[in-house]
């Protein structure tokens, strides 16, 4: 093989390792996202007087955050979570998923007296409302809503809550749902509750009243994002270096010629086999992307022509 051939092989090595290093830090983050460290957002369960089964674990285990989406009903449903910080909301979007037979809530302006909210439902037994609540969760007022389960079929839908002095109004889908007369009295928690069924939420946006987002919510863990980065940049780039550059003393790049045999043992003898198996690792984890396993297969197959390239 060529010289030109070698700096193809170079340049392919380092594209090769620039996506590894990206995908392999999203993949370490997507491993450590749990509702504890996403920050944001509390589970009600933690805070009854008696400890109720699976509270924990909803904050604390990667099923909340599955696939970077926001399940209620893991960890044997019925979960409501609640924004930690009280906020003034001029309108919140809300991207969510029923599955047949399931139901959310979603809760705005609660205070120490109750709360309002709204409930779409694909539940025939739980119809879609508009509700207000007291502080014991006892419906003191309730709207029917003019929406059938079938207009919340399968797939994603986006719910849109205008909030004004007097009112809110809820857009399903682009088009009006209804305006509900509700009393706004400042800063207001909102939350999240599901059934027993599943009913996940794919993001949260909250715009404030000054046109600011204040939350901007995908449910992917983006905390220290940039170290976790450099990290995996700096780990990998010493390995191959301890991999490759004994190969480049040993020979020139004319004696690269791939299809060689090789003494395996070679392997073993270098820091090239804790790469390996590392890329391995990744490819055969059932939670892994399917293009992050084919950028590691792509790097594992690269680092293999390497090895096999040693006279």
């Amino acid at each position: 093989m060529g010289i030109h051939s070698f700096r193809s092989l170079i340049l392919l090595g380092c594209i090769l390792w620039i996506a590894f290093v990206v995908e392999a830090a999203q993949f370490i983050q997507y491993s450590r996202n749990i509702l504890l460290t996403n920050g944001h957002w509390v589970n009600s369960k933690l805070l009854m007087q008696m400890y109720i089964m699976g509270a924990e674990q909803f904050m604390t285990t990667r099923n909340a955050l599955f696939r970077d989406r926001l399940h209620l009903g893991e960890w044997h449903g019925f979960n409501e979570v609640s924004l930690k910080e009280l906020i003034e909301p001029a309108a919140i979007e809300y991207r969510f998923r029923l599955n047949p037979g399931s139901y959310v809530y979603f809760i705005f302006n609660r205070s120490a007296s109750g709360h309002s909210g709204i409930r779409l439902s694909r539940n025939v037994k739980f119809p879609s409302m508009f509700y207000q609540a007291d502080r014991l969760n006892k419906f003191v007022n309730r709207t029917a809503l003019d929406l059938t389960p079938s207009r919340l079929s399968d797939g994603w839908h986006n719910l849109v809550l205008s909030f004004g002095s007097d009112k809110v109004i809820a857009n399903l889908d682009g088009a009006a749902l209804a305006s509900m007369p509700a009393k706004i009295e400042g800063p207001q928690v909102i939350g999240l509750r599901g059934g027993s069924l599943p009913a996940d939420l794919d993001s949260v946006r909250i715009t404030g009243k000054d046109g600011r987002t204040i939350l901007d919510d995908s449910f992917s863990n983006r905390r220290h994002y940039r170290a976790v980065l450099a990290a995996v940049a700096v780990i990998s780039l010493l390995l191959i270096g301890l991999t490759t550059i004994p190969l480049l003393r040993r020979h020139s790049p004319n004696e690269f010629k791939l299809g060689v045999c090789f003494d395996a043992s070679w392997v073993w003898e270098s820091p090239l086999w804790f790469f390996l198996c590392s890329l391995v690792s990744i490819i055969s984890s059932g939670q892994a992307a399917i293009c992050t396993r084919i950028t590691c297969l792509g790097v594992l197959m690269l680092m293999l022509s390497l090895c096999r390239s040693r006279l």
